[in-house]
């Protein structure tokens, strides 16, 4: 197989960046991404603020994202990809570099896994700057050394091993995302809208109108919220075994472990419950407040202002789980969250929460439908971490030519 290497600004149709002015905030219209939505492999769009759709048109006639295109973030947390791969883009972006890829899918497909490999990581630690923040000049992006094999087959062939294990964790996470709407669907109906109970007798109660033998409580009567540890940076390291669980790390749904700072070995101040275990429920306590996810992975510690929800006695994970994932929950949290700059949620103010008790008889015969999805959306998360590590071990021998492709 015969390599060849270029620079990006030869590679790419071209490179260029999000824009540089600051467009003012608005209740609704267009999406504006900067570095700090863009995580590795996907934009968080919920954090990103709306722009008018005037300066969405002003910004895109300079920096408009297409097909294909590789968004890299060039300030703050340097390195994050998305490969967009959407016809249809409707958002626009700011202060990130932009690979444009002039519709070519399977170079776009081979750049992005080469921004992943160690060479590239290696070329992005050499070249960063700043002092307070961190970041990385569009010459450097342009200038990024791209190593690609000269035939296009080869070039396809390896692009679509990985693009494959790629597509199985990509139809997982669909799989777990139609898994975490049934849960919710289930418990709203059982739990918020009473459906399967409308035949029986209601009582009234402060909240309204419930089933009988159900009461009215607190969060606080469900579950109890037990807060992270405050890690010292000084204690960090790059070949630690622990991964300090950071409130970026919790997304809805999803925990995102790569990229976090890891540890040695454990505090021996830090509390035994900070040692997290697959089942665990996370809670963000700061910024995007009310995200909740599973824990699926091992060898991780809880930092602080993030909560870990234990499930009180005669209630079970699942349950919990479900409400705290439900919209309306977190509706709530945020709703009684304090602060300006940054949200904060107090697990003493969300334990005083009002909410409807379901008899034990009720939460048991959901526990026997939601037990089930639960393990499996635990199963398929255990299935793409390892997935996700074969292409990580496959990735560098293969866009290096030390495992060959078969033709």
């Amino acid at each position: 197989m015969e390599w060849k290497e270029d620079i990006a600004a030869d590679f790419c149709s071209s490179v260029t960046d999000g824009t540089h002015d600051s467009p003012k905030a608005t209740i609704n219209g267009k999406k504006l991404i900067t570095s700090k939505h863009l995580k590795d492999g996907y934009i968080d769009f919920e954090s990103a603020k709306f722009i008018s759709e005037k300066d969405y048109l002003k910004v895109i006639e300079r920096s408009k994202v297409d097909q294909f295109d590789i968004l890299f973030s060039m300030i703050g947390t340097i390195g994050n990809i998305y490969r967009e791969t959407s016809p249809n883009i409707e958002y626009a972006v700011k202060n990130m570099g932009i690979f444009k890829m002039g519709g070519n899918a399977i170079r776009s497909k081979w750049l992005y896994y080469w921004l992943k490999s160690k060479e590239a990581h290696a070329y992005i630690y050499e070249r960063m700057a700043g002092s307070t923040q961190s970041y990385l000049t569009l010459d450097s992006l342009r200038k990024f050394p791209v190593v690609y094999p000269e035939d296009i087959n080869d070039m396809e062939n390896i692009v679509s091993i990985l693009s494959s294990l790629d597509r199985k964790i990509e139809l997982n996470n669909k799989i777990n995302a139609d898994l975490e709407e049934m849960a919710q669907a289930i418990f709203k109906n059982w739990f918020v809208d009473f459906e399967p109970f409308k035949d029986g007798k209601f009582v009234d109660s402060e909240l309204g109108m419930i089933p009988e033998g159900w009461k009215v409580g607190t969060i606080g009567d469900i579950v109890e919220f037990q807060n992270g540890f405050t890690f010292s940076s000084k204690d960090f390291s790059e070949n630690g075994e622990y991964k300090i669980i950071t409130i970026k790390s919790v997304q809805d749904g999803c925990l995102v472990t790569e990229g976090s700072s890891k540890v040695t070995e454990y505090p021996t101040k830090m509390p035994a419950y900070c040692k997290l275990q697959s089942g665990d429920i996370l809670l963000s306590l700061t910024g995007n407040v009310g995200r909740c996810c599973l824990v699926t992975e091992t060898n991780l510690l809880l930092n602080q202002r993030v909560a870990k929800i234990k499930a009180k006695e005669c209630y079970d994970n699942s349950f919990s789980y479900a409400l705290f994932r439900l919209k309306e929950t977190k509706e709530l949290l945020i709703s009684i969250s304090r602060g300006t700059a940054q949200a904060n949620l107090s697990p003493v103010e969300a334990s005083k929460l009002p909410m409807v008790i379901p008899s034990e008889d009720a939460r048991k015969s959901f526990s026997m439908i939601s037990d089930s999805i639960m393990n499996k959306i635990i199963s398929i998360h255990i299935e793409n971490s390892r997935l996700s590590l074969l292409r990580d071990t496959l990735l560098p021998r293969l866009m290096s030519g030390e495992l060959e492709v078969p033709e």
